[in-house]
């Protein structure tokens, strides 16, 4: 008879001190910040999916839930949850850690109202669904399916960045603020001093007598 071969400890060595006070204080760093609301993924006797908490209490879960997608009833922060369920169910042994990565991400936002929070959960989903086509495109043999993969990806990377901008841009109200950090005035010029709000004319630059340089 062939006898099998026990299989090999690796050793590792002791983490030094420094790494030890490294991670003492990534430690500390993580205690402080705020606990997500997380999901709990089970299954019915016909295999079909559900979602809830991980404890006792449904009702402050959903109020929860509500609270992080920005919502002012509880069907809406429901309907949103759904939403990130069904990117998530893309990877189903992997999904319940998708859905939580995805509505810790939307709770980071901090929405103020619905449109941020549907805008929260766009940005979410599509950082999501980018991870997974850049995944599939490095993983597979076939040129073809690495290309359209890629080029899916690179596709929703570039709404991700959108997205981001426009939740900015909403938040700010859709004003836009120039800030001049260097001023020269020659003879003749006149300076503004403080923000310049709003769009400049296309020689304000020659007007303001501005060098080019740092800012520009």
């Amino acid at each position: 008879m062939k006898q099998s071969k026990s299989a090999v400890v690796e050793t590792r060595p002791d983490p030094s001190t420094e790494e030890q006070v490294l991670a003492l204080n990534s430690l500390r760093r993580y205690t402080a910040r705020r606990r997500p609301v997380s999901v709990k993924m089970t299954r019915d006797e016909d295999d079909t999916p559900r979602v809830g908490p991980a404890h006792s209490d449904h009702s402050g879960w959903a109020v929860r839930v509500n609270d992080a997608s920005g919502g002012a009833s509880v069907s809406f922060g429901q309907t949103q949850l759904r939403h990130l369920t069904r990117v998530a169910f893309g990877l189903p042994d992997t999904a319940e850690s998708a859905t939580n990565s995805m509505l810790s991400a939307v709770e980071a936002v901090r929405p103020e109202n619905e449109i941020e929070g549907m805008l929260a959960v766009q940005m979410a989903t599509t950082h999501q669904a980018a991870m997974q086509a850049l995944g599939k495109a490095c993983q597979t043999d076939n040129p073809e399916v690495a290309e359209t993969m890629g080029n899916l990806a690179n596709k929703l990377m570039r709404t991700y960045t959108q997205q981001v901008e426009a939740l900015a841009k909403l938040r700010r109200g859709g004003e836009q603020t120039v800030r001049v950090e260097h001023v020269h005035v020659y003879q003749g010029g006149q300076a503004i001093v403080g923000n310049v709000t709003g769009r400049l004319p296309a020689d304000a630059i020659f007007m303001l007598g501005l060098e080019t340089g740092t800012g520009w």
